[in-house]
């Protein structure tokens, strides 16, 4: 008897422990889910939803409420814009379901009066999350690039031509690219003005390949974002630049090669910069 009570016993326990985590399981499908609206809606106004694409279903969730998408001359022309009242002023709180192109809205749709809101426009909703999330990223780049310009060196690469000093001093990445600032010294008593800037991953492969073209593979990259005062230098001035270049993968001896090119002029300085380096730099 006592061998079947505490069977009887684990049994209920391990029932109660499914129990809990099935609750838990639950809350979190709750409260993960994505924020919903609340649509406001009464009986002697309208409210107008606007959509970018064409609606092509809607669902109420009981029959105090009516829908009705914006009429057209032209009967197979499907509408953009939702007409939504009330039948009566006891209406009860329900939700609503649409579909637009091919994106789900859903909402929940409450009385009230006087009506605080009457049109509610979702044209362009996801451009401007877009647009939001790009200005957040150059908020973020801007900062790091403030950061960048007060740090104290923490490598050093130096490249020298007829009087132009280059030196690499920072180095450092994020998720995405890697962060350099360069101090450039014109030590000559002639102007030096900078044409561009160049970025290329070089990999080297193994001696066994076939010819030189085979011995190099050169992948050039664009700046992702960058900080020059000033393209001309005067003599015996000194200016920092700061660029922000895309990570590319490339052999453990391949390098970063940037070339400070002089417009008009020969005086073009050349860094490399150990790819090993760029993979051990510190986070900014």
């Amino acid at each position: 008897m006592k061998k079947l009570l505490r069977a009887a016993f684990r049994r209920e326990s391990s029932l109660w422990t499914a129990f809990r985590f099935s609750l838990l399981f639950i809350s979190f499908a709750i409260f993960s889910q994505k924020k919903i609206d609340t649509i406001y809606v009464n009986a002697t106004s309208t409210t107008y939803l606007i959509f970018d694409d064409a609606i092509t279903l809607v669902n109420l969730g009981n029959t105090d409420y009516q829908a009705q998408p914006a009429s057209t001359n032209q009967s197979s022309v499907a509408t953009q814009v939702l007409f939504l009242k009330a039948k009566n002023t006891s209406a009860k709180p329900t939700t609503l379901l649409l579909t637009h192109g091919n994106q789900i809205y859903e909402a929940y749709l409450n009385y009230q009066e006087p009506l605080s809101k009457a049109f509610y426009d979702y044209r362009g909703l996801e451009k401007r999350v877009e647009t939001l999330k790009i200005k957040d990223d150059n908020m973020l780049l801007n900062d790091k690039f403030k950061k960048l310009a007060s740090l104290s060196p923490n490598i050093l690469f130096k490249g020298y031509q007829s009087g132009i000093a280059v030196k690499c001093e920072n180095l450092h990445n994020d998720e995405n690219g890697t962060y350099l600032k360069f101090l450039v010294k014109n030590e000559s008593s002639i102007t030096y003005e900078i044409d561009n800037v160049s970025f290329s991953y070089i990999s080297k492969m193994k001696k066994k390949a076939i010819n030189r073209l085979q011995s190099l593979g050169i992948e050039e990259v664009n700046a992702l974002k960058s900080i020059e005062p000033t393209k001309t230098i005067s003599p015996q001035k000194q200016i920092t630049y700061l660029y922000y270049v895309p990570l590319y993968a490339t052999t453990d001896n391949g390098y970063l090669q940037v070339i400070f090119r002089e417009k008009n002029g020969l005086r073009n300085v050349s860094i490399d910069i150990p790819f090993k380096k760029i993979l051990k730099a510190e986070m900014l």
